[in-house]
C-alpha cells in the first residue's frame, strides 16, 4: 500500500466513526423523547394534576440502546455493503464483544448495582450510570460496523 494514501484513509475512517457516534446519539435521544411522550400521553395523571408523572423506572433506557445497537450492527453485517467494503475482524470483534457484554454482564451488573434488596431503584445516580453503560454498548456496536458505510 502506498503510504501517501494511508493518512487520508485513516482520517476518513475517523470521520465515519464520528458520524456513526453522532447518529447513534441522535437515535438514542429521539428514542428517549418518543418514549417519554408516549408515557406521558398514555397515563392517567394523579389526582389534581394535569400531566402524568415519570418515575425512575421510566428513565431506564439502557435496554433500548442495547437493542438498537444490536439491530444496527446486524444490519451492517448482514446486509451487503453498497461500497463493496467488508467489516474487518477487529470491527466484528468489537461489535460481538459489545453485544455479549450488553446481553450478559450488563444486565447482571445492573441488577446488582441499580436495585436494593426490595427491588426498588436506589437513586437517580444509579439510573444515569445504567443508561451510560447502555449508551457505551450502543456506541461500540455502531462503531463496530461503521466501516461498512464509508
Amino acid at each position: 500500500m502506498n503510504h501517501c494514501y494511508a493518512a487520508p484513509l485513516r482520517r476518513q475512517r475517523v470521520v465515519v466513526c464520528l458520524f456513526a457516534i453522532l447518529g447513534s446519539i441522535a437515535i438514542a435521544v429521539i428514542t428517549v423523547l418518543a418514549q417519554l411522550w408516549l408515557k406521558l400521553l398514555s397515563r392517567v395523571p394523579p389526582n389534581g394534576r394535569k400531566i402524568a408523572t415519570i418515575a425512575k423506572e421510566d428513565c431506564l433506557w439502557w435496554t433500548d440502546w442495547v437493542v438498537i445497537g444490536t439491530i444496527t450492527l446486524l444490519a451492517k453485517v448482514l446486509l451487503p455493503p453498497s461500497t463493496g467494503a467488508h467489516a474487518t475482524p477487529e470491527q466484528l470483534w468489537i461489535g460481538v464483544i459489545s453485544l455479549l457484554v450488553g446481553y450478559s454482564l450488563l444486565p447482571i451488573g445492573i441488577k446488582l448495582f441499580l436495585y436494593d434488596n426490595e427491588g426498588e431503584i436506589k437513586g437517580w445516580r444509579h439510573v444515569i450510570v445504567a443508561n451510560f453503560a447502555g449508551l457505551l454498548i450502543l456506541f461500540a456496536a455502531v462503531t463496530g460496523g461503521a466501516h461498512l458505510i464509508d
